[in-house]
């Protein structure tokens, strides 16, 4: 309770330095800490007493971090000392004592002190390096004066000659304001070079007793003094009892700002808006700055900062803030609002559980609005909507406001009660027009609905619009939800733009990254794709549809080891998710292991569920037991799929998606007619559309399909693609190039997007083109199945480097060998060879994985076709038409094995069906016209001789069959002038041993024309 005199070791340690009132010096006192007082609020010292402010010399000296309430005591009007001790750091002289006449003296008897009287400001100053008489080793606590012998303070100090010195006693250190007494035996003087000075004990034997009386009216004036002073120390009292005094005057003035301040809170966050919130945040920290020793004020402060964060999201400004505020108020847990300020906080820190049981600790406050809504709050985020739609449907029926009927509107949402959701959203609506996250929730409701769409863009449109009275978390809901309604609609371009917008403002918003990856997948952009689901997984480690987007983007870059056993972990972690299931199933199948792929399928099917990945798991199984022969098990399984699923686009889509495989191409059309009745604003089904009508050799109605999708999509993925194979199937060359290059300029770059386009190429016939496209991504990906399995199709497509298209086929096989369409173009490109065993290997191989796939029986059927065994040729080929009737290319085969068995009329038949698919095929027109010749159909052969010659010519090299379809030409024609070309360019290709060159040679003689050659 005293004031302690620093040593020269606690001063150099930083304690702190107290001017002669007992203020805290300019440099040591802490504003910001709870008890420190501004020299203002001070009573002020009669100028007469004696002591000055600390000089700034001695300010500067001190340390930073001093504590409150240390006192540092120098002379102001003392004469200056004579000497100064080693390493001292400040000043300090003797108090004045009062002669018996009245007049001011030194307390050692000296002269009167020049200049008492006269104003501070014309006194004389000690200077600011006097010395300073310090005890070393500190030791002495708060409150105490530790009086040591030269010993103690290191060395001598010298004061005026003639003062003697007094040795101090070590053992009687006293308490401040232990003033010795007159009674006491004066003590002699030793001389100047010993004194020093310490406290009242060494002045006792310096003093005349006839001085006693001043002494002692100015030591109690002293202690009176400090010990008020020394008051600062109890921050509930202040120094005097200031503060004890004043929070007892004001203390209904507080009461009535707390009151206030909470009301007004109170009835701006009632309104439910982002500017709201932050008026009362604002009002709340004011109010605690006009009374900082109030302390529900900053507990309150930091309530209204979390309620604000768990309503509009998170606020890193607010958060920070309103946690220091709490912190500084650790040593009060008794303050007001503290509590629920703490519960408020673990909710946004994501803390449910602890939430929880901070806010059941509460005590009940029915009058407490702030309590009764952060418990719907943290209700919400338990995972318990029947708990939180019991709490806001009590607060909704005592407190009409919007807060509390969109609280309700949140809750009834997550009970699954759309309709009731929709109604407390539009009453928060109605009482506040502005309120954004009711509109938000409207939209959300209406874009699930059938016909909803056009009013939840009208909704989000708005909010857009006011972006200004939003929240950041609302924005990045608003632009996630509008990106989800577009992806739901497949308009790819736009809902990756709002994604993207949506992460411009939170580039950690998981919803909006998962979102993104989406896009990224469907459009084939895997490694893009991929990136986005792992940001998301980081962003929310509990986010199960970013971790299964992380795993079928691996397994769309064939890293199929990876992504199966990560999606074996989910699946054992989340045995009801129809997602995981679903993917898991597909790994299975990709690493081959078709049979338990089948019991995940199965057992999924078993279990009830509405979740829309339902519809491709029942097609997976459809599709699964179709490769293994079971024709009719897969029918059965997706007729039950029609019966127990509603009448919706998906199913459809679905359907159409394994029409389309099949080679199906009608029932594909249908099927996606029907999903455009549903659904007239789905582009995927209307693109689907035009794919199955372009594969059907439907030009016109495919390119319509396309047009209608690049009005409402230009950037539509795989648009310019598809539009290029259309070109190229109906001899635009031009524009198929043109649609080529625009597939790539999007994304350059992109490995994923180059090998979309390379393995679009070779199946539009441009192989030269897309074995360019192939090496760049072969140079990234050495490894990839489907980049070695196109580019070998592109060099077998050449049909000059066969041998090298063999190598890159296998690869693809030796790579991933569970793929039946891998192992299918092994045993064509060894067919092309004449390898016969690789090729029979290969097919049996392909057959084994999927016995609906339609090409391997006609590359089977070729095989057995050459191989003289034309019967069991023409069983495969029929098989193949069966599963594929677009498959014209068995037809041409069938042709050669009706020949073979010498059924000439059949294989006519089989030829004339095989070229109205292809009608600019040239070889068959010669094989066709070939074999019209030969059954003398000499007209007919004429012409389709003739079309056949036309096709190749711009063929180089000429195709090897030039020479016998020019000498067949030139024997339908006759000895007429028209054939004279045609038995040139038959010496000319022809083989120099044919048995026809003399018959070639006759007959340009017979003409006029000579054959001058060998």
């Amino acid at each position: 309770g005293g004031v302690g005199l620093p040593s020269r070791a606690q001063s150099s340690a930083g304690l702190p330095v107290f001017s002669a009132a007992g203020l805290p010096s300019p440099g040591g006192s802490n504003p910001a800490r709870p008890g420190s007082v501004a020299p203002s609020a001070m009573p002020s010292l009669p100028p007469d007493f004696g002591l000055d402010p600390v000089s700034p010399g001695a300010q500067a000296s001190r340390g930073a971090g001093t504590d409150f309430g240390d006192l540092e005591l120098p002379i102001g009007d003392a004469p200056n000392l004579a000497g100064r001790a080693s390493g001292a750091q400040g000043t300090f002289g003797a108090p004045p004592a009062f002669r018996g006449d009245g007049e001011e003296a030194d307390l050692f008897g000296q002269a009167p002190i020049p200049g008492r009287g006269e104003p501070a400001a014309a006194r004389p100053r000690a200077p600011v390096d006097a010395a300073v008489v310090r005890q070393s080793g500190g030791g002495t606590a708060y409150g105490e004066v530790n009086l040591g012998d030269e010993a103690e303070v290191g060395g001598e100090l010298p004061i005026e000659a003639g003062v003697a010195r007094q040795p101090a006693r070590r053992d009687e250190d006293m308490e401040f304001g232990a003033i010795p007494q007159e009674d006491q035996p004066k003590k002699p003087s030793l001389g100047p070079q010993h004194a020093t000075v310490g406290g009242a004990r060494a002045l006792e034997g310096l003093l005349p007793r006839k001085r006693g009386l001043g002494l002692k009216i100015y030591a109690s004036l002293f202690v009176l003094l400090v010990g008020g002073a020394a008051l600062a120390l109890a921050p509930s009292l202040g120094p005097f009892g200031y503060y004890f005094v004043i929070d007892h005057v004001k203390a209904g003035e507080y009461a009535a700002l707390v009151t206030s301040t909470v009301k007004n809170a109170d009835g701006a966050l009632a309104n439910d808006t982002y500017p709201d919130a932050q008026r009362a945040i604002a009002a709340a920290e004011n109010a605690h700055q006009s009374a900082r020793r109030v302390r529900e004020l900053p507990a309150f402060e930091a309530f209204v900062a979390y309620a604000e964060e768990l309503r509009f999201g998170p606020d890193s400004a607010a958060h920070a803030r309103a946690t220091v505020l709490l912190d500084e108020l650790a040593d009060h847990p008794e303050t007001r609002y503290l509590p629920l300020a703490r519960a408020a906080r673990a909710a946004a820190d994501g803390q449910a559980t602890q939430a929880k049981q901070l806010f059941d600790a509460l005590a009940p406050d029915p009058s407490n609005l702030g309590q009764a809504f952060l418990g719907g709050e943290i209700a919400l985020r338990a995972s318990d909507p029947k708990a939180a739609l019991a709490l806001w449907q009590q607060l909704a029926a005592a407190h009409k406001s919007p807060r509390a009927a969109f609280g309700l509107a949140r809750a009834r949402y997550a009970t699954g009660d759309s309709k009731a959701a929709e109604a407390a959203a539009r009453d928060a609506l109605s009482q506040n027009p502005s309120h954004v996250a009711a509109r938000i929730l409207l939209a959300r409701i209406d874009s699930a609905s059938k016909n909803g769409e056009a009013d939840a863009l009208s909704l989000l449109a708005s909010v857009l619009k006011d972006a200004k009275i939003a929240s950041a978390n609302e924005l990045v809901s608003a632009q996630t939800l509008l990106g989800d309604i577009h992806l739901a609609r497949s308009r790819m371009t736009q809902a990756e733009a709002a994604y993207n917008e949506a992460l411009k403002i939170n580039p950690k918003a998981a919803r909006a990254l998962d979102g993104l990856g989406e896009a990224l997948y469907r459009a084939g952009r895997y490694s893009e794709a991929q990136a986005r689901f792992e940001a998301s997984s980081q962003a929310d480690p509990n986010d199960l549809p970013a971790k299964i987007g992380v795993a079928k983007s691996k397994l769309g870059l064939e890293r199929v080891e990876d992504a199966s056993a990560m999606l074996k972990k989910l699946h054992d972690s989340f045995p009801k998710s129809v997602p995981a299931a679903y993917w898991y199933g597909r790994a299975l199948e990709a690493s081959g292991n078709r049979a338990l792929a089948e019991t995940v399928y199965r057992t999924t099917l078993k279990t009830p569920s509405d979740d829309p990945q339902i519809v491709d798991t029942y097609i997976a199984l459809a599709l699964l037991q179709s490769q293994q022969g079971q024709n009719d098990d897969a029918q059965q399984t997706l007729g039950e799929a029609r019966q127990k699923l509603p009448d919706l686009p998906a199913i459809h889509k679905a359907l159409g998606d394994v029409a389309l495989s099949q080679g199906h191409y009608s029932d594909a059309t249908n099927e996606f007619k029907q999903a455009l009745a549903l659904d007239s604003e789905d582009l995927s089904a209307r693109f689907k559309l035009g794919v199955a009508q372009r594969r059907d050799s439907k030009f016109d109605d495919a390119s319509k399909a396309f047009d209608d999708v690049a009005s409402v999509d230009k950037e539509y993925p795989g648009l310019a693609l598809e539009r290029g194979l259309l070109f190229e199937a109906s001899g635009h060359t031009d524009e198929a190039l043109r649609e080529y290059e625009g597939a790539l300029a999007k994304a350059p770059n992109d490995p994923d997007l180059m090998l979309r386009v390379g393995c679009g190429k070779v199946a539009a016939g441009r192989p030269k083109q897309a074995e360019e496209l192939l090496r760049k991504v072969l140079s990234e990906r050495p490894n990839s199945a489907e980049t070695n399995h196109c580019l070998g199709r592109a060099l077998l497509l050449e049909g000059t480097r066969l041998a090298d298209a063999l190598r890159y086929l296998e690869h693809a096989v030796e790579l991933d060998a569970n793929r039946a369409e891998y192992q299918l173009y092994v045993g064509w490109a060894a067919n092309e060879a004449g390898n016969v065993p690789k090729a029979e290997h290969a097919l049996a191989e392909a057959l084994r994985l999927d016995q609906g796939l339609a090409d391997a029986y006609w590359q089977r059927g070729v095989l057995r076709q050459r191989q003289g065994a034309a019967r069991d040729a023409i069983a495969d080929l029929n098989k193949a038409l069966e599963l594929r009737p677009t498959r014209t290319e068995a037809h041409a085969s069938l042709a050669d094995a009706y020949f073979d068995l010498g059924k000439e009329q059949q294989a006519l038949a089989e030829w004339q069906i095989a070229i109205q698919a292809q009608p600019d095929n040239a070889t068959w027109r010669f094989r066709y016209g070939k074999l019209l010749s030969a059954n003398h159909q000499t007209e007919l052969a004429r012409s389709e001789l003739e079309k056949a010659l036309e096709l190749s010519a711009k063929d180089d090299p000429e195709p090897r069959w030039a020479w016998e379809a020019h000498n067949l030409l030139a024997h339908a024609i006759g000895l007429k002038p028209e054939a004279v070309s045609h038995w040139q360019e038959f010496l000319r290709l022809g083989p120099r041993d044919s048995p026809y060159r003399p018959e070639a040679k006759a007959a340009l003689e017979k003409l006029g024309h000579p054959w001058s050659g060998d």
